[in-house]
């Protein structure tokens, strides 16, 4: 396990925040679920990894396709709507006992879709630290609940021989056909110009100009022909490279041992 750089401290200091009820809340009463205890977020995550660590790291890998990562990522989420919908049942607080059933449904469709959206992201974040996503550069930090988050970046990159050269990173676990809307790639590009306009000095922005890539997308999903070609400075981490890092692709078996590496990190 020495060859895996991501540890405890890795983990408290950039994303356990992101396994708590903090980094889920929602607008409306339906936090109070939280508060009198009856629903325990970290418990999902904690699952997956465990469910990873021990059915995907082994020789006859049940991880053996590009979408198994999504999937799984989806069935979990559904697992957690669920339980969240089932915990209305157990509340005794009069507010919530009073959302009717289509908005206790609502509520919790977008839940499951912020909760698998994080869980990508916290993969992302140990992703970037134990692989190599662009060479020469290495993991800076992760950008949860802070002014680059609200910029619409997930994490940061920066240049190992000039750690004042950073490349923003977005995740995504979503559909390819919401990833084509010009959305997440602009974000990058503006993050990019502030960063260079704010932190950095003629030569460095020159610098950051003539980089082959300027920012990462981190998806679970396909990508397409048309995004590299409008965007050709950004570079994708879709479901094929990560079956083959992470799983089983084709001929190739990937790294999954690294499943019960981050599985002893989150539990």
């Amino acid at each position: 396990m020495a060859r895996y750089k991501l540890n405890k401290k890795d983990f408290e200091n950039h994303f356990k925040g992101m396994m708590y009820d903090t980094a889920f809340s929602m607008n409306g009463n339906i936090d109070l679920l939280l508060e009198e205890k009856i629903f325990n977020y970290h418990n999902y995550f904690v699952e997956f990894f465990k469910y990873m660590a021990e059915h995907c790291a082994d020789k006859n890998t049940e991880y053996k396709s590009a979408p198994y990562l999504r999937n799984k990522i989806n069935e979990f989420g559904d697992k957690f709507k669920d339980d969240y919908f089932n915990a209305f049942s157990k509340t005794k607080n009069k507010i919530l006992k009073n959302y009717n059933e289509f908005e206790r449904k609502e509520k919790t469709e977008d839940l499951k879709k912020k909760f698998c959206g994080n869980l990508l992201e916290i993969i992302n974040g140990f992703y970037a630290i134990d692989f190599t996503i662009i060479p020469g550069f290495e993991f800076d930090t992760w950008c949860n609940n802070t002014e680059d988050d609200f910029m619409g970046v997930d994490g940061i990159l920066k240049r190992s021989c000039d750690k004042k050269i950073k490349i923003p990173m977005n995740t995504k676990h979503s559909n390819w056909n919401e990833i084509n809307k010009f959305d997440p790639f602009q974000k990058l590009g503006n993050w990019v110009k502030t960063y260079s306009f704010d932190k950095l000095n003629d030569n460095d922005t020159l610098t950051m100009k003539h980089l082959t890539y300027d920012g990462i997308i981190f998806t679970d999903n396909d990508s397409s022909d048309f995004s590299a070609e409008k965007f050709p400075k950004i570079y994708i981490v879709n479901d094929i490279t990560l079956c083959k890092n992470l799983g089983k692709y084709g001929l190739n078996i990937g790294n999954v041992e690294i499943w019960k590496h981050w599985y002893k990190i989150v539990k």
